[in-house]
């Protein structure tokens, strides 16, 4: 199930569709930004690198460059000796290598820990971290941010570690980017249990919401395959590159809110 907070995210269109297809003018869209983040560590999910890479292609497709992408994977499920096709990371289909095809990881392993994360976010980076990796937004940008792992009540977990972050700790990072002047609008896709709850403390303007479960509900994992002993996908982000892929470009007036009635809400 998926919980639509604050309001209509219709916003989505012209963050995730084509600079050629855009209807807004070419500086407005050149000045949205992507932050895709998987959480978890450990083979057993697969799938959430795999979920965020799927939008990460996605968005390569429509000609985002990567200066305006920043992706952040942690664990290398394409290396682990686990993997029964190794080097490759694949979807359920087979049919694309998600690793291998033209991707850009911009923190992984050890960068990722609890710290690293908040300061990439809050837009706080040591001297010597590279000015292509960084995240050049104004007062004008738009934002984008995709969190994907284990959520529990107002937290995501951070799988490195016993640290969370927290519902507050991420209004704190959006009221410093907002009190910077580093955005003008944030939509922020949750993709985890108990998703809604994660919502509870943000106060920080101009920010649309939306989770892939409600408070105390679970975010279901599928596509199980035998020969990689694990879960493919998230039934969410699976149904949501679908739409983005097949949907829309039939439907550009379609909303979002819309997709929430084709999940099947007796799983």
């Amino acid at each position: 199930k998926m919980a639509l907070l604050l309001g209509s995210i219709a916003a989505v269109a012209s963050l995730m569709t084509s600079p050629c297809e855009a209807k807004a003018d070419s500086m407005s869209y050149s000045n949205n930004y992507y932050v895709l983040m998987s959480l978890s560590w450990y083979y057993k999910n697969y799938r959430h690198s795999l979920d965020t890479s799927q939008l990460y292609s996605y968005l390569k497709e429509m000609g985002i460059p990567d200066d305006q992408i920043s992706l952040q994977i942690p664990f290398d499920h394409a290396c682990n000796p686990k993997n029964p096709f190794a080097g490759h990371l694949y979807s359920y289909d087979h049919e694309k290598d998600y690793v291998c095809e033209d991707v850009e990881i911009d923190m992984k392993g050890d960068d990722m820990s609890p710290e690293g994360v908040f300061d990439i976010m809050r837009d706080r980076y040591d001297p010597g971290y590279p000015w292509a990796k960084r995240m050049q937004t104004t007062e004008q940008s738009r934002l984008f941010i995709y969190l994907n792992g284990h959520g529990v009540e107002s937290t995501i977990k951070l799988q490195q570690s016993s640290k969370r972050m927290h519902s507050g700790d991420l209004n704190k990072i959006l009221q410093e980017l907002h009190d910077k002047g580093r955005y003008k609008e944030v939509l922020i896709f949750v993709d985890t249990c108990e998703g809604e709850s994660f919502f509870d403390e943000i106060t920080a303007p101009n920010v649309y919401m939306m989770s892939t479960s409600l408070r105390e509900e679970s975010a279901y994992a599928s596509n199980p395959d035998k020969r990689y002993n694990t879960f493919l996908m998230d039934n969410f982000t699976r149904e949501f590159t679908s739409w983005l892929h097949d949907g829309y470009p039939k439907q550009p007036d379609y909303k979002l809110s819309e997709l929430a009635k084709t999940f099947d809400h007796s799983q």
